[in-house]
């Protein structure tokens, strides 16, 4: 529900960044997306994850750092 939408744009955004369409074109992408935002976007999710099935803050937190 989250994830299709905020990749997408994400996406767009990468597409805007850093056009093209060559090889080192998409490293550059694949470095920005998984250097920066997969791990922001992995923690949010797994924050809200937490949250939506009834986790504690403190109980999410220690969850997400395993």
């Amino acid at each position: 529900l989250l994830q299709g939408p905020v990749v997408g744009g994400w996406y767009k955004i990468l597409d805007q960044l850093i056009p093209g369409a060559t090889k080192v074109v998409a490293v550059k992408k694949m470095v920005l997306d998984q250097g920066g935002f997969a791990p922001c976007f992995l923690g949010c999710f797994l924050a809200i994850t937490g949250a939506m099935n009834g986790l504690s803050a403190e109980e999410n937190w220690s969850k997400i750092q395993q």
